[in-house]
């Protein structure tokens, strides 16, 4: 066995998050790996499409500058939506719907899980 070998063992056995999380958080964690390629390529690309008209270089484009700018700071805005509250507001919502069920006594069941009764 190699160092590095024994090294990738070592790290193994010491963390192991898909042990730990809740099943829905690793489905959300794995979405947001599978999502963030091509909303980083659309957002990248818009922005740098905007980036000549927001920086005003030529004669007369100051009045459209403004509208760059604007244009810039709502898709980045509408990333961060995306990426980070989003996905965040989606496991209140889910862990409110358990609540709500297990106060109504129906049982816990989760799309795509068996039911879990706590």
């Amino acid at each position: 066995m190699d160092l590095n070998q024994a090294r990738f063992n070592m790290i193994e056995q010491q963390i192991r998050p898909w042990e730990v999380l809740d099943p829905h958080v690793l489905e959300l964690l794995m979405a947001a790996k599978v999502r963030l390629r091509p909303i980083l390529m659309t957002t990248l690309a818009m922005i740098f499409g905007m980036v000549p008209l927001a920086f005003a270089l030529t004669e007369g484009s100051e009045q459209r500058a403004p509208m760059g700018q604007a244009v810039i700071g709502g898709v980045i805005t509408s990333s961060l939506l995306t990426l980070v509250v989003v996905p965040v507001v989606y496991c209140y919502m889910d862990d409110l719907a358990q609540w709500l069920r297990r106060k109504a006594g129906l049982p816990a069941s989760r799309q795509g899980h068996e039911a879990t009764a706590q």
